[in-house]
């Protein structure tokens, strides 16, 4: 009971509001993140602002008909990239592969994928 006391008098005395009104005017800005962005949050902030919200290609894409002779295409700016295949559409499972710019590759499921260099702008 006596410790009940203690904790109710504690909470009681400890809880205090105070006014920011002093420490912020209303013509303070904050400052651009654009200004002291560097390297690739730089470079991502800068493709946003032109409309792409994807600018290192890392959103799921849809796959089309997906066939030796027309594969789907992946782009990158290096030699090989590290794809996942969701091989069903209700799959929990993602199956990963390395596609290497030279020859296209088939999936266990029976798609092909291909990568297509890009030059970094």
């Amino acid at each position: 009971m006596a410790l009940q006391r203690v904790l109710c008098s504690v909470s009681r005395r400890s809880f205090s509001t105070a006014r920011l009104g002093g420490l912020f005017k209303a013509s303070d800005n904050l400052p651009n993140p654009l200004e002291h962005a560097s390297g690739l949050e730089r470079k991502q902030l800068l493709a946003e602002l032109q409309g792409n919200e994807d600018p290192f290609d890392m959103n799921i894409q849809k796959r089309g008909v997906c066939t030796k002779e027309k594969p789907h295409v992946v782009y990158s700016s290096f030699h090989e990239r590290l794809v996942g295949c969701i091989c069903e559409e209700d799959s929990e499972n993602v199956v990963w592969m390395w596609l290497r710019q030279s020859e296209p590759k088939r999936c266990a499921c029976g798609y092909w994928f291909k990568l297509q260099k890009v030059e970094d702008h």
